[in-house]
Formats: structure tokens, C-alpha cells, sequence
């Protein structure tokens, strides 16, 4: 007999009452503190967002006066329209045909650099292109080189342009033939310049053409020229009352004194012109201190002047000023070359001639090569001496350098007496000697008479030794030259 299997009775484990109490409970203390904590938090956000209540404001409450503002008037600036007259024909070519394509929208590019790197800005203007599938219409880049500036300011001049334009264009026109050592052309240029702008009445212009004018003088070797100029260009940049005038007159103001041997007055318009521009940011500062270091050369103060010099190329690299630069650094070699440094000296007039001549600036290379045979006679090369010596004449007489060529008679003198070259000492230092009476050049005048004094001591000829000894001593004296001075005191 098979039994059954025993059943056990069921029973449902979830719903236990109990549990569900307990449940229940702790449900309605939750939603109890819920809610509690709900009401606080309500509480806060209402007592924290409430406005402080405001007095109300009396209608007569006091209000600030406005503040009342000048009204400047706008500077009187003057443009003009000269791009025919340069010869600028540049057309842009957006594509544009009708379809409105995206890329019509991209304008045309233009940039001002010097592309050959001869010191003058050329101008890339960049085209576009037809978008027209099929078009074979062609655009293409323009580059106008400004190889041809002369040229340029010659064919506004012959449009016959306003009056103030005229004046722009032969100031330009004046300043770039200088620079390229065609002095009778550029002072003829300035001049016109010149009474154009009496005629309007335009001391701003005026200042500014005679001070480029004092500056040609100046290259020239025309002493009272530069003299009469500056002290024009002066009055008129008073009656401006404005700073840049004032600026670059004090620049060949001082230039003019400087040249005549009148060290302290230089100085003082050199160190006048810093004063109106302490932060170094006008080229003319570059140029003052450019001078006051040929100041301190010429006095002796070798040490004063290569700081000044170093100091000046610096300021005028900042400045973008290559020419300045150049310049500064062709003093520099020169001053080394005087202080007993050849070597470095050579090094530094080698670069700056080299870069010079690639830009065109032909106005100073007489002086460079000058001081290159001064270096290379220290060194004992006397052959390279005498081609520089004769290199710098060339160039001294081509470009019309009277100071030059008085400088190189006297060199010309040395390398007569060292035997490096066929002439007459005494005739080459006599006619430097007239050079520099010529043109108003006192120091360099008495530079040329110590060494026709030592020359005619050497020679046994006392008396007329003397004589030049006794001319030349004062003005050596005066000039803060008291080295050269004191070579003379065994002539007596």
C-alpha cells in the first residue's frame, strides 16, 4: 500500500499585518517632516528675497549739476587724391557676375613693404578672379616698385597739381635727391618748395621744407646756408606752436652750430630737442643724439661719442629709421677709427658701406671711405689707404661734399709725407686749409693748420710754423681739443 505524500499547508509571507502598521507609520512621519522641512525652506527664500521698504523721495530732493563737456574741434587734416598722378591704374576683380557666389564677398589685399630692399615702401595689391565656370578673363596681382620715386614726384609736378600737393611732391622730390648725393638738384627743388609755401601762407609746410632745404646745406658744406635756413625754418615752426616743427627746426639748428665749431649752442638746441621729446619717439631724437656724439668726437671724448652713437642706432632701429641707422653706424666705425681701434673699426665701416650702397645712399659713402683710409693707414696698410683716400675725392667732388673735400686734402697730405703717394704735403693741407676757411668751418680749419704747422717744424721752417701754431691753438683750445692743442707747444 503506497502512501501519499504529506502536504503542507500554505501561507501567503507577503501580507503580514503587522508589517503592514509598520509601513503605514513610517510613511505618514515621512510626509509629516516633508512637509516640515518644505515650510522652513519657504520661510527662508521669503524672509531672504523681501525688499528693505525705501523712504519715499522728496520731489525737492537735491540733484548734481551735469557735468558740461567742451566740444573740440576736429584737427583741420587735408587729403588728397593722387592716385593717377603716381600712376596707380589697379582695378579689383571680385568675380562678381551676377550669380552672388560666396567668394565675392572677399575684398582685395594690399601691403606696403620694400620688396628689393632699397629703402623705399613698394605697394602689393593683391586681385580676385572670375568664378564664372568657362571665363577665361584674366586678374592678377600688382606689384608698383618704388624704384622710380624721382620720376613719380616728377609726374605729379607736371599735372599741375594744388598748391599744397606741389609743395609735398618737391620736399619729396628734394629730400630723395639729397639722399642720392644730387645736391644742386635738391637744393633747387627746396627752394621752390619754399616760395610756393610763402605764397600760402603755410608755416607748418614752410618749417618743414626749410628744414629739409638747412639739411642739403649742411651736405653740401655750406655753412652760412645752413645757418640762415635753420634760423628761418625756426621762426617759422614758432609761429606754428606746435611740437614736430619746433623738433626737426632744433635739429638743424643745432647741425649749424655744431658745423661752424659752436659746440655749447649746438648742445643746447640738441638737448632742447630731447627735452620736447623724452620718450625717444621722433627720428629727430635719433638724430640728436647722433650729433652730440659727433660733438664729443670732435672734442676727443671717443669713449662719450661710441656710447652715443650705439645709443642713436638703437633708438633709430626701434624707430624703423634704416638710413639713421646706417648713419649712426658709419660714425661709429669713424670714431673707432680715431680712438686708436682700426680693426673694429674696418669691420663696422665695411658693413655699413655695404649696406648703404644697396640702398642707394651715395650721400655719406666719401665720408666712409675716408675714415676706412684713416683705419687702414693705422694698421700699416698704406696702399689700401691710399684707394680709399682717392675713392672718397671721387666721390667728395661728384656729389659736390665741400667738407669732404677738405677732409681729404689733409689725408691726402699724410700719405704724401709717408711716401705711400706722389704730391705736395704742403699744398694739399693749404688748399684744405681755404676749403674749410670757405665754407665756415672753424675747427676743421685749425685741425688743417696744426698739421701744416707740424709739417712746415718738421721741414726747419720756424717762423712760418709758428705762425700757423698760433692760429690754429685757440681754436683747438675753444673746441675742448687740448691734446692737439698741447702738440703745438713745442713750436712754440
Amino acid at each position: 500500500m503506497v502512501r501519499s505524500p504529506t502536504r503542507v499547508p500554505e501561507t501567503d509571507e507577503e501580507f503580514v499585518a503587522p508589517d503592514d502598521r509598520l509601513i503605514g507609520r513610517v510613511f505618514r512621519w515621512s510626509l509629516i517632516l516633508l512637509v516640515a522641512v518644505a515650510a522652513v525652506v519657504a520661510a527662508m527664500v521669503y524672509l531672504l528675497s523681501r525688499q528693505p521698504e525705501r523712504a519715499p523721495v522728496r520731489e525737492d530732493s537735491f540733484l548734481p549739476p551735469s557735468k558740461q563737456y567742451a566740444v573740440a574741434a576736429p584737427p583741420d587734416v587735408r587729403f588728397t587724391d593722387v592716385t593717377a598722378a603716381a600712376g596707380l591704374t589697379f582695378r579689383h576683380d571680385n568675380g562678381a557676375r551676377g550669380e552672388k557666389l560666396l567668394p565675392e564677398t572677399m575684398g582685395p589685399g594690399c601691403a606696403f613693404f620694400d620688396y628689393d630692399n632699397d629703402g623705399d615702401p613698394d605697394i602689393l595689391l593683391v586681385n580676385g578672379r572670375s568664378w564664372s565656370p568657362g571665363e577665361e578673363r584674366a586678374s592678377t596681382l600688382a606689384l608698383y616698385a618704388n624704384d622710380e620715386a624721382l620720376e613719380l614726384y616728377a609726374r605729379v609736378l607736371r599735372t599741375r597739381p594744388p598748391p599744397a600737393l606741389a609743395v609735398s611732391a618737391l620736399c619729396g622730390r628734394g629730400t630723395l635727391l639729397g639722399v642720392r648725393g644730387q645736391l644742386a638738384e635738391a637744393a633747387t627743388e627746396l627752394e621752390r618748395a619754399i616760395a610756393l609755401c610763402q605764397q600760402l601762407g603755410d608755416d607748418v609746410a614752410l618749417a618743414d621744407a626749410l628744414s629739409r632745404a638747412a639739411y642739403v646745406a649742411y651736405v653740401s658744406g655750406d655753412g652760412p646756408g645752413i645757418l640762415s635756413r635753420a634760423e628761418a625754418a625756426m621762426r617759422a615752426a614758432e609761429r606754428t606752436g606746435q611740437v614736430r616743427p619746433r623738433i626737426a627746426a632744433l635739429r638743424q639748428l643745432g647741425i649749424a652750430h655744431e658745423f661752424a665749431g659752436r659746440f655749447q649752442a649746438a648742445e643746447a638746441a640738441y638737448r632742447a630737442l630731447l627735452a620736447l621729446d623724452p620718450a625717444h619717439g621722433d627720428e629727430a631724437s635719433a638724430g640728436a643724439l647722433n650729433s652730440l656724439g659727433e660733438i664729443a668726437r670732435a672734442r676727443g671724448q671717443f669713449a662719450e661719442a661710441t656710447f652715443l652713437y650705439r645709443q642713436a642706432g638703437v633708438v633709430a632701429e626701434a624707430l624703423g629709421l634704416l638710413r639713421t641707422t646706417l648713419v649712426a653706424r658709419a660714425n661709429l666705425g669713424a670714431a673707432l677709427a680715431e680712438s686708436g681701434e682700426p680693426t673694429e673699426a674696418l669691420t663696422v665701416l665695411d658693413d655699413a658701406a655695404r649696406e648703404m650702397a644697396r640702398r642707394g645712399y651715395h650721400a655719406f659713402h666719401a665720408e666712409n671711405r675716408y675714415y676706412h683710409a684713416l683705419a687702414s693707414l693705422a694698421l700699416g696698410d698704406t696702399e689700401g689707404a691710399c684707394r680709399d683716400a682717392e675713392e672718397a675725392r671721387r666721390a667728395a667732388e661728384k656729389n659736390g661734399e665741400a667738407e669732404m673735400l677738405g677732409l681729404c686734402l689733409r689725408l691726402e697730405a699724410r700719405l704724401c709725407e709717408a711716401g705711400a703717394r706722389a704730391g705736395d704735403a704742403e699744398r694739399c693741407l693749404a688748399e684744405s686749409i681755404e676749403t674749410f676757411a670757405r665754407i665756415g668751418k672753424p675747427g676743421e680749419e685749425a685741425r688743417s693748420r696744426a698739421a701744416l704747422a707740424e709739417w712746415l717744424w718738421r721741414h726747419g721752417r720756424v717762423d712760418p710754423a709758428r705762425a700757423e701754431a698760433a692760429r690754429a691753438r685757440p681754436v683747438l683750445i675753444a673746441m675742448g681739443r687740448t691734446d692737439l692743442a698741447g702738440a703745438l707747444d713745442a713750436i712754440g
